[in-house]
C-alpha cells in the first residue's frame, strides 16, 4: 500500500509506520514524523519548506508526510490544510524541484 493512495489520515500514519519499520534505513518522510511537533512549529513561525529528488516517489511521499504533518499538528480540518498548503505554495515557502 502506497502512502498516497490512503485517502484516511490514519490510515496514513500506519502505512508511514509499517514503512518504517520494513527498511533498514530511515528515509525523509520518517525523518519529518519524529520532529512532525518541530517542523510545525517552524511552519507556523514563517520556515520555508523546500523539495528537491525524484518526482514520482519521493516527492509525493514528502508532499502527503507534510499534508498529514499539518493536519495533526495543526489541528486542521482537510479543506483548512488545502488552503494552508496553497497558500505555502503561492507565498514561496514551500517549493519542489523535482525531476
Amino acid at each position: 500500500m502506497s502512502i498516497t493512495n490512503t485517502p484516511d489520515p490514519e490510515e496514513r500514519k500506519k502505512v508511514v509506520k509499517q514503512d518504517l519499520d520494513s527498511v533498514m534505513h530511515p528515509i525523509v518522510q520518517h525523518r519529518m514524523l519524529e520532529h512532525a511537533a518541530e517542523l510545525w512549529n517552524w511552519l507556523k513561525d514563517g520556515a520555508h519548506f523546500y523539495v528537491c529528488g525524484d518526482a514520482r516517489r519521493m516527492a509525493k511521499d514528502v508532499d502527503e508526510t507534510l499534508r498529514l504533518i499539518v493536519w495533526e499538528q495543526g489541528g486542521m480540518t482537510q479543506p483548512d490544510v488545502e488552503a494552508f498548503m496553497t497558500n505555502l505554495t503561492k507565498t514561496g515557502r514551500y517549493q519542489r524541484d523535482v525531476y
